[in-house]
């Protein structure tokens, strides 16, 4: 099967540009889907892979998009086709809990498939967040674990600029990764930034913006 090839943009130009669109939008969430009828751009960078990933939500309950991404691990380049349906929603008037289910399908090779959930409950104070995927790529099956705890030090008003200081770990079972570390999250409107380095000081960056 022809494999096909992509090139990302430098990470380093990449987080230049986003970190002045973050301070200059007028609240979004890292979310796998949106508001009804709308796009999500999203791009991330750290130890295990460099991706950019567009999707689009018919409405709150699902989306579907692309993402295409460099392989850290495989070492190798290639296009997937994400599906995210939410599966449980919960609001309070001091809460929101929320479950999707995640999956993935490779674009030149559907033996490259994986699938999963995640979650998340927040306040406007304390966030709580989780992920856990099955994988199946290039031969191999393994899974990935994150889970993500979060303050916010102040409680911004609507339009303002939200700050959350985060602690996150990982694993992998293929590399028998396993690795915990802050996170700084921004967000304000419609753009969200999460930053911040792992155990061996490699990059952990992700950013959101709403369309």
């Amino acid at each position: 099967m022809l494999a096909v090839k992509y090139t990302i943009p430098p990470m380093g130009i990449l987080l230049s540009i986003f970190i002045v669109i973050v301070l200059s939008v007028s609240t979004a969430f890292a979310r796998p889907i949106s508001y009804s009828d709308s796009f999500t751009f999203m791009t991330l960078s750290d130890d295990s892979k460099d991706s950019v990933y567009v999707h689009y939500s018919p409405s709150f309950k699902r989306s579907v998009g692309i993402e295409i991404l460099d392989d850290k691990t495989f070492t190798t380049s290639y296009g997937l086709l994400r599906y995210t349906e939410l599966l449980f929603r919960k609001n309070t008037k001091k809460s929101q809990a929320n479950l999707y289910f995640i999956s993935s399908l490779g674009l030149n090779e559907t033996k490259n498939f994986s699938y999963g959930v995640q979650g998340d409950w927040e306040t406007r104070r304390y966030f709580l967040g989780f992920k856990g995927s099955q994988n199946s790529f290039f031969g191999s099956k393994f899974h990935e674990r994150h889970f993500i705890v979060g303050i916010a030090p102040y409680i911004g008003k609507y339009g303002d600029l939200h700050t959350w200081m985060m602690l996150k770990s990982k694993e992998n079972s293929l590399t028998n990764d396993k690795q915990f570390y802050p996170i700084l999250k921004f967000f304000k409107g419609d753009s969200l930034l999460e930053i911040g380095y792992d155990n061996e000081k490699k990059l952990d960056f992700h950013f959101v913006q709403r369309f």
